[in-house]
């Protein structure tokens, strides 16, 4: 499973403001690293090369975020002209026992039937 795992450090937008949260990748396992081509260790959401992937990811990142309650998805999305079937677990982190500021996210890819 260690492979499967990403860690993601969550900022959250200044009071008032009109940003959204900013979320980087800390580790990124190596499964994942080999699945989709790409490390992104160190980089943030926006360097994540799928557009509708990305904002599939954000929605769900946000919520973990401001409610501070766990998520569990079963997918299918089309990426390159070829299904691709995950169920994903986000679960958030709070260093002050309060406040979201990261979440562990552990992704495994299923065969598409």
């Amino acid at each position: 499973m260690l492979g499967d795992i990403a860690l993601i450090d969550a900022q959250r937008p200044p009071p008032g403001a009109l940003l959204r949260w900013h979320f980087r990748y800390r580790l990124v396992g190596t499964n994942l690293v080999m699945r989709d081509g790409y490390d992104l260790t160190g980089k943030t959401l926006e360097d994540l090369p799928e557009p509708e992937y990305r904002e599939q990811i954000r929605v769900t990142w946000t919520k973990v975020c401001e409610t501070g309650e766990p998520v569990h998805r079963l997918r299918d999305f089309r990426l390159d002209n070829r299904i691709r079937r995950y169920e994903a677990v986000v679960l958030p982190l709070a260093g002050d026992g309060e406040s979201v500021d990261m979440l562990v996210s552990v992704q495994r890819h299923l065969r598409v039937p």
